[in-house]
């Protein structure tokens, strides 16, 4: 999502050039000029259903009339710019504006946030699905400190403390849940979440799914006086995480603009990945018959215990390195 040094392709970066070719921000526009903010920060690789940003823009009703469009045209009409139309018809086909909205100038769509959810997809294949569920729900509760479920960014953040909301583990399709092919989803929404957080809470899920750990290592790593440092382990891949819903005060966002174009492109795309994915599973499975030995099975992983493993730096040594010149 965000805007990188020496990086050309990020969703803001697209964003900002093509408001600035349609002439809604000033060609010497940037995030802090327009008072830019957005809900999250997603990774590279991770999507987003409902990412929501908020800017002060050119409008066709005046300056002053509308709450994030401040800037003005030196004229008036009574009908406002059509934000989607024209931000879309730029934009790479991957990225849609879906709606706009007018907000109070002390909107912020990250500070105004109340709760944000997130969902990540995968195939049931051999996870104990049960298992899994009794572990996620150690999750919910109100400032947990999850630094043993992120990337630690010890010199921009100092609390680790969330509150986390829901969790559920669900499949995808009821009809079709028990399959090893099924896909699952798992949904947590919570008010803010940490650098990476989602994708380590869902790596020791998996654990749990393959019976690796018990589900009391969610409770281990959740306290800190027992677990200082993080074991290491390799977080989830990026790819099945969306960010799925962000809810705002008092009901601040009234969208519009939403039209059936979009749509169509999101049809177009679902399309030709249906197509992709069932080519894919047609060749595995002209493979398959092909086959004149069994499968192999399975290669056997030595598992080391998470609370067994070496650590990275705590958050204390990590300051206390960062701080110490002696």
């Amino acid at each position: 999502m965000a805007i990188q040094k020496d990086v050309d392709n990020t969703i803001e970066g697209h964003l900002m050039t093509v408001m600035k070719i349609v002439k809604l921000i000033p060609d010497d526009a940037d995030l802090q000029s327009i008072q830019y903010n957005r809900c999250g920060r997603t990774d590279k690789g991770v999507s987003a259903f409902c990412q929501v940003v908020s800017f002060y823009s050119r409008s066709n009703v005046g300056e002053g009339n509308v709450g994030m469009i401040s800037i003005g045209t030196g004229k008036t009409s009574d009908v406002e710019i059509d934000y989607v139309r024209v931000i879309n018809k730029l934009l790479p086909k991957e990225i849609r504006v879906l709606g706009w909205c007018a907000v109070s100038p002390e909107f912020s769509a990250r500070f105004s946030t109340t709760s944000r959810q997130y969902k990540y997809l995968f195939l049931k294949k051999n996870l104990d699905i049960a298992l899994m569920q009794q572990a996620a729900s150690l999750f919910v509760g109100t400032n947990l400190d999850f630094r043993n479920f992120c990337k630690m960014d010890a010199e921009n953040v100092s609390n680790y403390e969330r509150s986390v909301m829901f969790v559920s583990i669900t499949p995808y399709n009821e009809q079709d849940m028990n399959r090893e092919e099924s896909l699952y989803v798992f949904t947590v929404t919570g008010t803010a979440f940490l650098w990476h957080q989602i994708r380590c809470m869902i790596a020791i899920l998996f654990f749990v799914g393959n019976h690796l750990e018990k589900p009391s290592i969610i409770s281990d790593l959740l306290d800190v006086t027992k677990v200082p440092a993080k074991p290491l382990y390799d977080f989830a891949d990026g790819l099945p995480l969306v960010l799925y819903e962000c809810l705002f005060e008092n009901d601040a966002i009234q969208w519009q603009g939403l039209n059936d174009s979009v749509i169509k492109n999101y049809e177009s795309l679902w399309a030709g990945k249906t197509i992709e994915t069932h080519i894919i599973h047609l060749m595995i499975t002209s493979m398959k018959s092909q086959l004149t030995e069994p499968p192999s099975p399975p290669k056997s992983y030595n598992h080391v215990p998470l609370l067994e493993r070496k650590t990275e730096m705590s958050f204390e040594e990590r300051i206390q390195d960062k701080y110490d010149f002696t």
